[in-house]
């Protein structure tokens, strides 16, 4: 009887270390193949759990979208993509509510989320606060894949000298961004605002015995 017991505890013990690895292995592979994510079970959803809570967000109701993102942040906190997307499910049932709250946290937690960064930027510009809405516009523009967005946001934010003065100390502070910069500047500012931001970004430089790359 104990020998019976202990082949059958041995068994259960495999077997239950085999669902365990099926479920995380499964939940790893819907990481890179989305069609997964509803095939992963419930309590094994981790990256899984962000494909779910996108769906959600752009096809399902507002309370799925909601339980979906407050259970992907529940479940991993820390990326602030996840945030986001709980953001807007909380934006999309109230306008006014949290989730401003929640998206100016995003931002915050991770400059690599373009959503995050986008909203902060036009929330910057409402409030008039030149200085946040260069750096949030400093984000976008090393996370834009083309120059539609900067052509869009670009102007507005620099037509003020408080956003040309904060993206100036910006490229003397940080010299890998200038080139990027000076490429795509001149297809999406007009020549004078770039110069501007330029000149005042070699006197930041010069003030602290540095030098800007490139030329002028």
């Amino acid at each position: 009887m104990k020998r019976w017991l202990r082949q059958s505890l041995w068994v259960l013990a495999l077997t239950l270390v085999g669902v365990l690895a099926t479920g995380a292995q499964l939940d790893r592979a819907a990481r890179y193949r989305p069609e997964l994510a509803p095939l992963v079970p419930g309590p094994f959803r981790a990256f899984s759990q962000h494909h779910l809570a996108s769906a959600s967000l752009s096809g399902g109701t507002t309370n799925e979208a909601l339980r979906e993102a407050r259970r992907l942040v529940e479940r991993r906190p820390i990326p602030a993509e996840h945030l986001s997307l709980l953001a807007h499910a909380q934006l999309r049932e109230d306008a006014d509510g949290p989730g401003l709250t929640t998206m100016q946290l995003a931002a915050q937690r991770g400059w690599r989320d373009p959503a995050a960064q986008d909203a902060r930027l036009r929330l910057a510009i409402a409030v008039g606060d030149g200085r946040e809405a260069a750096l949030r516009l400093a984000a976008i523009w090393a996370l834009a894949r083309d120059d539609a967005t900067l052509r869009e946001l670009a102007p507005p934010v620099l037509a003020h000298e408080q956003a040309r003065q904060a993206m100036a100390e910006l490229l003397a502070s940080q010299p890998r961004w200038v080139k990027s910069f000076r490429l795509r500047g001149p297809r999406v500012l007009d020549r004078a605002v770039l110069d501007d931001v330029v000149a005042r970004a070699q006197a930041a430089a010069s003030r602290t015995n540095q030098s800007l790359p490139g030329g002028t």
